[in-house]
Order: structure tokens, then sequence, then C-alpha cells
């Protein structure tokens, strides 16, 4: 069974946006096409980095991050937008796996905290 070892966390490009898509409509329960996610990848580039879960060129999950500046400190803070792994492949790592990319992005970029949010329909 893999594991979070197994996977590669990359950087989205705009070929993902069908997967995108996907994701997005299982995350927010709501259907999105590949043009609507493209169109707001491109929207975001400037300000969101999306990171995915690759295993043997399968996409299974991924994060978006923002690194803002804000008026309350002098190093930006990262915000984790969203997080989603497919149901089959929880329980591995995975997720944390994404955070640790975003976190690590955050920190290059001068980031020296870091926010999400979180609903109870994601608990296992």
């Amino acid at each position: 069974m893999p594991s979070a070892d197994d996977f590669l966390i990359r950087e989205a490009t705009p070929e993902d946006a069908a997967v995108l898509a996907h994701f997005l409509s299982a995350f927010n329960g709501e259907p999105v096409d590949a043009a609507a996610a493209l169109r707001r990848m491109t929207a975001a580039h400037a300000t969101e980095t999306i990171f995915f879960a690759v295993l043997a060129d399968v996409s299974v999950g991924f994060c978006s991050v923002r690194i803002q500046p804000f008026l309350s400190g002098d190093e930006p803070y990262a915000e984790i937008t969203e997080l989603y792994v497919e149901p089959e492949w929880r329980r591995r790592g995975i997720g944390q796996a994404l955070m640790h990319a975003a976190e690590g992005l955050a920190h290059r970029r001068g980031g020296a905290q870091s926010w999400s949010c979180s609903s109870a329909r994601g608990m296992p």
C-alpha cells in the first residue's frame, strides 16, 4: 500500500485544470468544469500556489496556499485555502505531505505563521 513517501508533490500547471475541476467539485460539493478551474487558476496565479500529490501520473489530492503580508506583523503569513485528498487515498500522510509543501513555500517566502480553516465535513 503506497504511503506519502511514494508520492510526488509538485506545483499545479494549467494542464491540470481538468483534474483540479474534479477535486474542486468533490471538495465543495458543487460541479466545476475544466474551463472554470483554469479561469480560477489563472486569476489566482499571482497570489495562490496549488500543489498536487501524484502517484504514478495519477493526481490524488491538492493543497492551495496564499502567502500574504498583513498589518499586524512584518512577515507575511500563509493561509491554507484548500486541502483535499481523494477518499480512497486518505490516512496515508498525503495531506500532511501537501501541508509540508505549502509550509515550505511559506518559509522560503519569509512567512512566519500559517493559518488554515476546516469543516467537520472533512473529518474521517
